[in-house]
């Protein structure tokens, strides 16, 4: 279950950073560590930021009954000297300003859910 959910969030995410390259980005150039903590998963992602120096971020909106996934994503930072994160259009936007081209590093943090009935999840 544990990894189904953060497959899923993973390549959300890795889809819609850039929608006419997404399947360049997640066989050539995106990589993810997962690291698990106490109260949840720490990811760091790394992936070729667009052409332009200006990256869109789009962050998970829903997967199956769930509901604004974008509000899970806490303690987004760059890890790439270079890269500057603002806020988008709306909640679940990201714009990254890079370096042309530029390798872009990304830390998040997805805090474990302790409402499920049943299991431990982490959305």
């Amino acid at each position: 279950m544990l990894v189904g959910a953060l497959f899923f969030f993973i390549t959300s995410l890795a889809s819609t950073i850039s929608p006419h390259r997404a399947a360049r980005f997640a066989l050539d150039t995106l990589s993810y560590t997962l690291t698990v903590i106490p109260d949840g998963v720490v990811v760091e992602a790394v992936f070729r930021g667009e052409a332009d120096g200006t990256t869109l971020l789009a962050l998970p909106s829903q997967w199956a009954s769930q509901r604004e996934l974008w509000r899970d994503v806490r303690e987004l930072a760059s890890l790439s000297p270079d890269t500057r994160i603002e806020a988008g259009r709306s909640d679940a936007e990201r714009i990254l300003h890079h370096a042309a081209g530029a390798l872009v590093r990304l830390s998040y943090r997805l805090p474990r859910d302790t409402t499920a009935l049943s299991h431990n999840t982490y959305f």
